[in-house]
């Protein structure tokens, strides 16, 4: 089956499903997701997962969460963070730790597969919690930017747990890195803050340029890329960047 076979096949399967399912009050995600489980080697075994599919998906992925990225400010995840925070710590440190603890001595795995276990059913996807906060039109709203704020700060704990756990001397490496970026995150957002103002008027100036929208939109796009390298760089997922 050739590659435009198969991405038309899923498209139109994931488009059905999606739409079946929302019309019983359930997310489309879900029906796109049965699309991949149905058509890929589980079941019909139609479609085989490859490198290029890998890229699509990635791609995409990227568009999505760049475009939340957009979306959003720096104002509302700060004014969220507490609750975002209690909102990590109910939703994945207790069931983690509940989860570790069950499989350490009800199962009898090793501390650091019981914890890699944990983590693993623990964590959420920020895939799927970035497409359900976009489907929902939530991108803008409080609650939006605290589950994604929330969603952000368990994968970066769970990503520097898990390269912990299998590797003590990533802590040298990860956690120095990831908070070497956030300060400079930090510097960069108050030095736009102060200079808002020269700032949005050379950004006018570009966009009223022939060609001047997508000169922005180049910038944006290479600007997510940039970031987006550096955490992968650093160990961390590109989709936090």
């Amino acid at each position: 089956m050739t590659l435009i076979t198969s991405i038309l096949l899923l498209l139109v399967l994931a488009l059905v499903l999606g739409e079946l399912l929302q019309r019983f009050g359930l997310a489309a995600v879900i029906g796109e997701i049965l699309a991949g489980v149905i058509l890929g080697p589980i079941v019909l075994n139609f479609i085989q997962p490859s490198s290029v599919f890998e890229a699509i998906s990635e791609i995409s992925l990227f568009f999505i969460i760049l475009y939340i990225g957009v979306e959003s400010s720096t104002d509302t995840f700060r004014s969220g963070f507490g609750r975002s925070v209690i909102l990590t710590i109910t939703s994945f440190l207790v069931p983690l730790g509940f989860l570790a603890t069950f499989s350490f001595y009800v199962i009898g795995l090793s501390f650091v597969n019981a914890s890699l276990l944990a983590i693993a059913i623990s964590v959420p996807s920020i895939s799927i919690i970035s497409v359900l906060i976009k489907e929902n039109s939530l991108v803008k709203t409080k609650t939006g930017n605290v589950i994604l704020s929330s969603v952000v700060i368990t994968d970066l704990v769970a990503l520097v747990a898990t390269s912990i756990l299998i590797d003590p001397r990533e802590i040298y490496v990860e956690v120095p890195g990831i908070l070497v970026f956030i300060l400079l995150l930090v510097v960069i957002d108050r030095y736009i803050r102060k200079n808002s103002e020269k700032i949005m008027a050379f950004f006018d100036h570009i966009h009223a340029m022939e060609r001047g929208e997508k000169i922005v939109l180049g910038a944006i796009i290479v600007g997510g890329l940039f970031v987006s390298l550096i955490f992968e760089l650093i160990g961390v997922t590109f989709v936090l960047g």
